[in-house]
């Protein structure tokens, strides 16, 4: 179910059948014990912030999943516990799909990939062909790119400090 809302690699669609399995395990052991679930549950009664996009495309995947398919046996708690590591799951094995489009010689080309993917490469799945850019997560370049449905970030030819924080504030990281 979550697979079809999110591109996801296999590890991490395994990763989380597994975190799933497990957390449902958890829950419904201390429910069977009588334990309180307050304490691995009180972590979670707010959502951060650089969570939010994720968690809004989760939760209600698991609320469905709830309802429909397992009778309402878990309480919005619950919920929010098997979402909150469903998205620990996802976001660290997630890459950003990112198109690079430049102008210039070959061999500039090739020293700004390397710089970018050095700098980001744990982060950013750094692609160069062009082929659909909606499968983009956003493209870099350093020319004007009009009428794209994807965010675009402007690096100078020279690729400078400067240029890698638009990049690290549209993927969410503290500069």
């Amino acid at each position: 179910m979550i697979s079809c809302e999110i591109n996801m690699n296999d590890k991490v669609i395994e990763g989380i059948k597994h975190d799933i399995h497990f957390s449902l395990h958890k829950i419904y052991t201390f429910k069977r014990l009588n334990l309180p679930l307050d304490y691995f549950l009180g972590e979670f009664k707010t959502v951060p912030h650089e969570l939010i996009d994720g968690y809004n495309i989760i939760q209600p995947l698991i609320t469905s999943w709830n309802k429909i398919i397992n009778e309402n046996r878990l309480t919005e708690d619950e919920i929010y516990y098997v979402t909150f590591n469903i998205l620990s799951i996802f976001l660290s094995n997630y890459k950003k799909k990112v198109l690079l489009l430049l102008s210039g010689p070959t061999t500039w080309k090739k020293f700004i990939y390397h710089k970018l993917n050095n700098e980001l490469g744990n982060i950013l799945n750094l692609q160069t062909e062009p082929g659909d850019p909606t499968k983009f997560d956003f493209i870099i370049t350093n020319y004007k790119i009009k009428n794209t449905q994807v965010p675009v970030v402007w690096i100078s030819d020279q690729l400078i400090l400067n240029d890698l924080k638009p990049i690290k504030q549209l993927l969410n990281l503290s500069l």
